[in-house]
């Protein structure tokens, strides 16, 4: 439940914030190519980002072992957020689940990108 929150929030106030920054640039450029294609965060990115997600759980947790485990289930969650997006953007036949995360995430390129902001739970 935390990262669906946290997706929201982030899609919602980060990348489709009124203020202008790196961010908001990054999106909206993936939001001006066709639906169909490659849609993957650069290696830089992800180490960049994953890195100040285990230094916040450093702070957060109280011992070394639960920052650990905050650390490994955020990067999990974050691998399949990652996934279910390259694979939206294919035209991979997808079933189930995958086409349903599909469908609502094309209705926020094509329909409205105020709505459908949420991505891992349709």
């Amino acid at each position: 439940l935390v990262w669906l929150v946290h997706e929201w929030w982030i899609h919602d106030k980060l990348l489709h914030s009124e203020r202008e920054w790196m961010g908001t640039d990054i999106h909206g450029f993936h939001h001006l190519l066709p639906y169909y294609h490659v849609s993957i965060d650069g290696p830089g990115l992800a180490v960049a980002w994953f890195t100040a997600a285990a230094a916040a759980a450093l702070v957060l947790c109280p011992n070394v072992a639960l920052a650990c485990t905050a650390t490994f289930t955020y990067t999990v969650f974050g691998g399949i957020y990652e996934f279910c997006h390259y694979i939206s953007h294919t035209r991979v036949p997808l079933k189930g689940y995958l086409r349903r995360v599909r469908q609502h995430h094309m209705q926020h390129h094509v329909v409205n990108d105020e709505y459908w902001l949420a991505f891992t739970l349709p």
